[in-house]
This record gives structure tokens, C-alpha cells and sequence, in this order.
């Protein structure tokens, strides 16, 4: 026997890590399932969902609920949709709807920059500083930093 662990072993076998491999087969069975219940019809459009494309989804959002951990386990509050379908609802603002302009900046929910930070990484780029260095530094893609750099997103300072 060579001088590889089983983990490597079962990577080379499978051809992806083993971990990956188990993902993969528990979404295959899990779908297998809603299949033969008859439950393949996503819970937010009604259209049938694919094995590539369902997602599991809790129907009452449970996070920042009264009891987030019954309602995040309540199987009664589970249901099925496609990934995107998904992805939409939840990005969706948990309390009343804000327009977009009271989500500028630092009060959209997913900011990870404050107006202070924006103005110093335009200082920053004024004196030469690498767009990637600077993305580095405040922990976001090198991206961001470009569009703040051409004035794609936070105009408003």
C-alpha cells in the first residue's frame, strides 16, 4: 500500500473529494424523494424543479424570529424551490420594504463598507494604491474597489 491516506485514495476513486461526493449523493437521494412524493413543483413559482436546480427552503423566515431554532428545525416550515427562486426571497428585506434609495451605502443590508472607508479608499487610489491592495485591507473583492473607482456605486459621497 502506498503512502496515501484513504482520503486521497477515495478522491482519486471518485474523482472529487469524498466530501464532495457524499454532498452530491444526498441531493441525488433527497431529490429521488421529492420525485416520488409528487413535491417537485417549486414553493415560490409552482414550476417543476430539476435535480441540478431545487433548493431546500424554510417558508416562515426563522432567523431574527421569536424562536429561531423551532422554526429553523420545524419541519413544517420546510419546502422545496429552485435555487434561485430561493436566492430572490431571501434577498428580499426581512421588515418593511425600504425604497432603493433609503439602501444607498452603508444602509444597504449588505454593505460591508461605511462612507468612511469609501472616502479613504479614494484617497488611497488617488495616491497610486493597487486596487487589490486596497481590497485586501478592507476585506471586499478587488471589484468593488473598482467600481468605486469609476463611480459605479457609492456616487452619492
Amino acid at each position: 500500500m502506498s503512502n496515501k491516506n484513504i482520503n486521497q485514495i477515495k478522491s482519486e476513486q471518485l474523482g472529487m473529494s469524498h466530501s464532495t461526493a457524499q454532498y452530491r449523493l444526498r441531493k441525488s437521494i433527497m431529490f429521488m424523494l421529492i420525485e416520488k412524493l409528487d413535491i417537485n413543483k417549486c414553493h415560490r413559482c409552482g414550476k417543476s424543479m430539476t435535480k441540478d436546480n431545487y433548493s431546500i427552503e424554510h417558508i416562515e423566515n426563522w432567523l431574527h424570529s421569536d424562536n429561531p431554532s423551532d422554526l429553523f428545525f420545524d419541519l413544517d416550515n420546510i419546502s422545496f424551490s429552485h435555487h434561485k427562486c430561493n436566492v430572490s426571497a431571501s434577498r428580499r428585506p426581512l421588515v418593511e420594504p425600504v425604497t432603493m434609495i433609503d439602501r444607498k451605502g452603508e444602509k444597504h443590508e449588505q454593505s460591508k463598507l461605511k462612507e468612511n472607508d469609501v472616502l479613504r479608499i479614494r484617497e488611497l487610489l488617488i495616491e497610486g494604491r493597487s486596487l487589490r491592495s486596497i481590497a485586501k485591507e478592507y476585506g471586499v473583492h478587488h471589484s468593488l474597489i473598482g467600481k468605486i473607482k469609476s463611480n459605479k456605486i457609492w456616487k452619492h459621497i
